[in-house]
């Protein structure tokens, strides 16, 4: 017998017992169990990693280390716990981590650039181009948060005051 006949013949037969369309199903459910899953996955991988973003820790980096870095501005009393915790990013002490594998990459690279900064704005050594790249970094992960799970609140910037020094230097200028 010849292989192309014999294939006819069987899904010929395949065809007159119905199995074409019980193997249909199954595959239809299979997919649609796969696609379910993944979607619960993609669901609880967003809710988690937006619940990340909401953390305290991730809340100090992105905000009040990006307020202190940026303009030198930091809430009263603040300003010991801002030098303590760029200490601990320099040690690696804090990992937050997200789920989605590029918001992860770009926080990690916001986190290496905020204890930089951070150390040289402690020494006020800080340049304008270290701070561009900082709020460069910043914006980086922010658009890579937004991507992977959705709008994220904007208003939750903490108001900030110059510091004293900062503050000194512009009334004596």
């Amino acid at each position: 017998m010849d292989g192309g006949v014999m294939k006819m013949d069987i899904a010929a037969l395949a065809t007159a017992f119905g199995v074409g369309g019980i193997v249909g199903s199954v595959v239809s459910l299979v997919l649609k169990h796969h696609l379910d899953r993944r979607h619960e996955w993609l669901r609880r991988r967003i809710e988690t990693d937006r619940a990340t973003y909401q953390e305290r820790m991730t809340r100090l980096i992105a905000a009040s280390l990006y307020a202190y870095i940026h303009s030198n501005r930091y809430r009263d009393g603040e300003k010991e716990e801002l030098e303590q915790l760029i200490q601990e990013l320099s040690d690696g002490a804090h990992q937050v981590r997200f789920l989605d594998v590029k918001v992860q990459a770009a926080w990690a690279l916001l986190v290496r650039k905020t204890a930089e900064c951070g150390w040289r704005r402690l020494a006020d050594m800080i340049t304008d181009q270290d701070v561009a790249d900082y709020t460069k970094t910043l914006d980086t992960w922010l658009i890579a948060a937004r991507v992977s799970f959705g709008p994220l609140p904007e208003n939750d910037r903490p108001v900030m005051r110059r510091s004293a020094t900062t503050a000194s230097f512009e009334r004596a200028a």
